[in-house]
């Protein structure tokens, strides 16, 4: 069976990471809208900080 996730450890992290971010601004974005959301917000949510945030996600962009 294969996974979606990489093998290593640390691309599993980060693959977990870039996940819990999409999600949560996701989310919040349907709850509040995507004007009234922040990256604070969404880094809090994730529990990462916002720099963290920004390495994933240079902008606050969605994808298509």
């Amino acid at each position: 069976m294969t996974s979606s996730l990489p093998a290593g450890l640390r691309e599993r992290k980060k693959a977990k990471t870039r996940l819990a971010i999409r999600e949560h601004a996701m989310r919040l974005f349907e709850e509040q809208g995507y004007a009234a959301t922040t990256v604070d917000q969404i880094a809090e949510a994730a529990e990462v900080s916002p720099s963290t945030f920004f390495r994933y996600f240079p902008t606050r962009k969605t994808s298509s």
